[in-house]
């Protein structure tokens, strides 16, 4: 009966000159919002990997100043599995650092300092970046979702208003009309 009510109201608005395009719309309209979910899904990936990732720089940013404050005192690097290695350094000694592209360089501290730095404010603005996007697509999808709700509501309201016109069409179409019996020859008969 649903069925017959939708198709009847799409062929009944269609017949009025009006656009059928309604549940089209709605298709449309949650496609968008499964887009921008996703959309929003990756752009949470990558705002989290780049968390870390601007977590660790500011911690190897904070152990090269603190290296470059106190060139004499020495230095544990993690192994792993809780061992730690205990290095003297030399007041002139450097990092190694990457460069990108798997290349890497040994660097005074002076200048690895820098380097560190700059990759974390590159970081912290493409974190930015990411961010705006995620909650323009938030907002985009909440724009979405209220469009579909405002349109289901609308077609909800408009397939309740047909299915009452036509139950009471078929009320009023059912109902029959008393005719009166005559005679053979015209005349009214006891019956009427």
């Amino acid at each position: 009966m649903v069925h017959r009510r939708i198709h009847g109201g799409l062929a009944s608005r269609a017949a009025r000159g009006e656009p059928v395009a309604d549940a089209e719309e709605l298709q449309q309209l949650a496609k968008l919002v499964e887009v921008n979910r996703s959309r929003m899904s990756r752009l949470s990936e990558q705002i989290s990997m780049l968390e870390e990732a601007a977590a660790e720089h500011a911690q190897v940013l904070k152990a090269l100043k603190a290296l470059e404050a106190g060139p004499d005192a020495g230095t544990m690097i993690p192994l792993g599995a809780g061992v730690q290695l205990v290095v003297q350094r030399s007041g002139n000694s450097g990092v190694v650092i990457d460069l990108g592209s798997g290349i890497q360089a040994e660097r005074p501290l002076e200048e690895a300092i820098p380097m560190v730095g700059k990759r974390l404010e590159d970081i912290e603005t493409l974190l930015s970046t990411l961010s705006e996007q995620f909650d323009s697509s938030e907002e985009s999808v909440k724009e979405i979702v209220d469009q579909f709700n405002t349109l289901l509501s609308d077609l909800q309201a408009e397939a309740a208003s047909e299915g009452a016109a036509e139950a009471e069409q078929e009320s009023s179409s059912t109902e029959p009309t008393k005719r009166r019996r005559r005679s053979i020859s015209g005349d009214l008969t006891l019956d009427d």
